[in-house]
């Protein structure tokens, strides 16, 4: 460590925003396999004004690219997740979970209601929840965890 540094010595292992300077955050992070998986919440920066768009407008998420998931081997990263799976109107990865074997990613989507997928590997992705749970107004995974061998999420 250079004189004065925290120790441990901490570097930066990623480019900035993955590349993609509208991954304004590394909102969840979880070890899964023999790899670290961090979900990126997407906010508009570039012209015109776009990150003045209200959250969940059609405009704004005709103009967004979606929220990503990329993993890390340890010495490279692979995304994982484009587009916000399938949706850009989701703009966020809000909580990367393990549980039953598998990986499990919470969604904000204020246009159709935050969505769950699960994957076995990291790689192939599956829905496993209606937009919203059925009601659009229910935006945001905002907690996710697993007790007694269940998958337990909470919304706003």
């Amino acid at each position: 460590c250079p004189p004065g540094s925290v120790d441990p010595c901490l570097s930066q292992v990623s480019t900035d925003g993955f590349g993609n300077a509208d991954n304004r955050y590394a909102w969840s992070m979880t070890p899964f396999g023999s790899a670290l998986f961090v979900g990126t919440l997407e906010t508009l920066t570039s012209g015109g004004g776009d990150a003045e768009l209200d959250r969940g407008s059609a405009a704004r998420a005709a103009m967004g690219e979606g929220a990503e998931i990329f993993r890390y081997d340890g010495s490279s990263w692979a995304r994982v997740v484009a587009g916000g799976f399938g949706d850009v109107a989701n703009e966020g990865v809000r909580n990367l979970v393990v549980s039953g074997g598998a990986i499990h990613a919470g969604t904000l989507n204020a246009t159709t209601g935050g969505e769950v997928w699960r994957s076995a590997d990291g790689v192939e992705w599956t829905q496993i929840n209606a937009d919203g749970f059925g009601d659009p107004a229910n935006s945001s995974v905002r907690g996710m965890t697993e007790w007694r061998g269940q998958l337990w999420v909470g919304t706003v």
